[in-house]
């Protein structure tokens, strides 16, 4: 069972079925039968982005981002201040080493205490600053749960 069909059943259960049986012919549709009489196909819709050819789905953009990110922030090593950071992004994504660049250069600033949430400038969202300047393609929220940034 993959991930969007677990959704998929834990909501059949959710909205209170009890009886529901996975793939009741097989690796074949429907991919639940729910209290014997109603048939349920799960399909995953995607996000595609038309903007650059060739299209490319929300995945093929997000988890490279997310990887590299993550590299990013492991780079910076542990802190005795929590912080919670929110990665947004729009496609076209520009090149890695642009917001490699930007979010840099924003989380050096936090950790300096040059930026508070209150300094923090350039987006429509509250207490974000754009990491690739104007594009807005990787926005950074920083949250820290200490005094000094509040």
């Amino acid at each position: 069972m993959d991930r969007s069909e677990t959704v998929a059943m834990d909501h059949l259960f959710f909205r209170g079925h009890s009886d529901v049986i996975y793939e009741p012919d097989g690796n074949v549709p429907p991919d639940f039968l729910v209290e014997g009489r109603i048939a349920v196909e799960v399909r995953r819709l995607g996000q595609v982005g038309l903007n650059s050819l060739p299209h490319k789905g929300l995945e093929e953009s997000s988890i490279p981002l997310t990887v590299d990110f993550g590299r990013l922030l492991a780079s910076y090593g542990t802190s005795v201040v929590t912080r919670l950071i929110d990665l947004s992004f729009q496609r076209p994504l520009p090149a890695w080493r642009l917001v490699d660049k930007g979010s840099r250069k924003f989380l050096d600033a936090v950790q300096a205490g040059i930026l508070t949430e209150g300094m923090v400038a350039g987006s429509h969202r509250p207490g974000c600053l754009p990491a690739v300047g104007a594009q807005h393609a990787a926005l950074l929220r920083e949250y820290a749960h200490s005094a000094r940034l509040g």
